[in-house]
Order: C-alpha cells, then sequence, then structure tokens
C-alpha cells in the first residue's frame, strides 16, 4: 500500500492535484452560466412586480368604480366591482 503512489508515478500525488480548476478549463460552454442565471432571475423579479402592479391598478380602478355608484341599466341596483379572491387564501 506504502508504495502505491511510487508504482502510479508522480502525477497521481495529491502535491501534483490543483487545488482549484477553473470551470472553463473543463467546460468552454459553461463560462456564461452565471450571466444566464443573473437574466433569468432578474425576469422572475420583473414578472412578479408587473404583476403586483397590475394587480394594484386592479385594485385602484375597483375602488373607483365603485365610488362612482353607478346603477346597473333599468333598474335601482348600484354596481359593485371588486377582484375575487383566490381560493387558496381565503
Amino acid at each position: 500500500m506504502r508504495d502505491a503512489p511510487a508504482k502510479m508515478g508522480r502525477a497521481s500525488c495529491p502535491a501534483a492535484t490543483p487545488v482549484r480548476v477553473r470551470l472553463g478549463d473543463i467546460a468552454p460552454d459553461m463560462m456564461r452560466l452565471d450571466a444566464e442565471v443573473k437574466q433569468i432571475t432578474h425576469a422572475i423579479r420583473m414578472a412578479a412586480y408587473n404583476a403586483e402592479t397590475t394587480l394594484a391598478r386592479n385594485l385602484a380602478g375597483c375602488e373607483q368604480l365603485t365610488a362612482a355608484r353607478t346603477p346597473y341599466p333599468g333598474t335601482d341596483l348600484i354596481l359593485r366591482y371588486e377582484v375575487k379572491p383566490h381560493p387558496g387564501t381565503a
């Protein structure tokens, strides 16, 4: 067992093994991974922001329409607008 490193040659000894290997040295096409992950994360954040902004506009619009107290045509019933809650959040 003690003679194993000598039999295998110097390249297999721990001292000859590099501590760090760059990903670009192993797989050059993987170098853009960080930028791609950043773009995907940014796209998800923007989609969430846009959804939140749209929901806020819809809520404000409902409040304005309800405040107008518009009657349903041909009746005395007042139209009331609201966003229906999601079934899982009630």
